[in-house]
């Protein structure tokens, strides 16, 4: 089943929706490319890639369903792993990897405090 939304709520939904279907390719696209580069000898990479694709098949469902609820949460997760591999990025003095992730984290949370906006706006 599929919710009708207010024109904010839609709009917002499918920018956080976007921008977090961004994150959530960019996150399995690098676990996918260490994955073929080391092959399947390194089973941290295989863990990683497994939760990686799960992740894509949580944001289609949730662009299906149309739950701004999840969409929230799986926002907050992004955000978080994003912000881990900033973090990560910043240890290794990596400024592509530092940046790319924080850019990237700090623009999923603004898609998602728009929605949460949009979420709270009165019905009428």
């Amino acid at each position: 089943m599929t919710h009708s939304f207010p024109p904010l709520l839609s709009r917002a939904f499918w920018v956080c929706w976007a921008v977090t279907s961004l994150n959530v390719l960019i996150s399995a696209g690098y676990s996918t490319a260490a994955l073929v580069s080391q092959g399947d000898s390194n089973v941290y990479t295989q863990y990683a890639a497994s939760r990686s694709f799960a992740l894509v098949v949580v944001i289609l469902g949730v662009g299906r369903f149309r739950s701004p609820q999840a969409l929230l949460a799986l926002s907050a997760v992004m955000t978080l792993i994003q912000l881990g591999d900033a973090v990560i990025g910043f240890q290794l003095h990596d400024a592509a990897k530092s940046f790319g992730p924080l850019g990237l984290a700090v623009l999923t949370f603004i898609a998602a405090l728009f929605l949460l906006r949009a979420n709270r706006q009165p019905l009428s």
